[in-house]
């Protein structure tokens, strides 16, 4: 994954984010790597304004998996 050094192990949040469904994981990668909002919402392939509610439910999702771990 870029930002981390090869062969460390990737952070309790990456790990958690590997386990969410595809479109939330591709959401929240790109953000944490300072995309652009609207490179985001073309490559997931909605609309730009969409993307606050993807991204609560993607924290939301991420919050559960991290309290479980």
């Amino acid at each position: 994954m870029a930002g981390r050094p090869s062969g460390d192990p990737p952070s309790t949040r990456d790990a958690a984010i590997a386990r969410l469904p595809d479109a939330y994981a591709e959401a929240l990668r790109p953000r944490a790597a300072g995309v652009p909002r609207a490179r985001i919402a073309a490559r997931l392939r909605v609309e730009p304004q969409s993307l606050d509610a993807l991204f609560a439910i993607a924290e939301a999702k991420l919050g559960t998996l991290l309290d479980d771990a």
